[in-house]
């Protein structure tokens, strides 16, 4: 009996992906195959500018600002929480700005952490919880703090 209903809720998830999935696609993202969503995610500005490439992984409540380019790796983990900005003001605070940003296959980007405008991330990098992505993060490691910083 356990199994069974645990099939019937593995296919609920399933089709519930896949659902989240087809809106995002039809309101122009370009998602491969594999990705999946676990949870609400918000999506601002214009989709068209997001790719997400295969088997990556987005949590709940991940909030990303399509205003730029984003391209997300294969492979990627993006934890609950994570925000992701190509917006931002310029210096007098009188005009929207936007620059793309760049994530890596096999990147972590664990809970709460925030990826700012003009970022590029290389594979094979962990961002720690809480973490502030200011400027580009080139070899593979751990980075964590706000500003970010290397620490493996």
């Amino acid at each position: 009996m356990k199994n069974i209903i645990r099939k019937i809720i593995n296919r609920y998830l399933y089709i519930l992906n896949s659902l989240r999935i087809n809106i995002i696609r039809l309101r122009g993202a370009k998602i491969e195959e594999g990705v999946k969503l676990y949870g609400p995610i918000f999506l601002s500005d214009n989709p068209k500018n997001l790719k997400i490439k295969k088997n990556t992984v987005l949590n709940s409540f991940v909030t990303i600002s399509c205003r730029d380019k984003i391209s997300i790796g294969k492979n990627c983990h993006i934890s609950s929480g994570v925000n992701i900005h190509t917006g931002y003001l310029n210096d007098d605070l009188s005009k929207h700005l936007s620059d793309p940003i760049s994530i890596g296959d096999n990147c972590w980007l664990a809970s709460n952490c925030t990826i700012a405008a003009g970022v590029t991330i290389s594979s094979n990098v962990k961002i720690g919880a809480n973490s502030f992505v200011n400027k580009d993060i080139l070899s593979p490691g751990l980075y964590v703090g706000s500003p970010v910083r290397k620490i493996d």
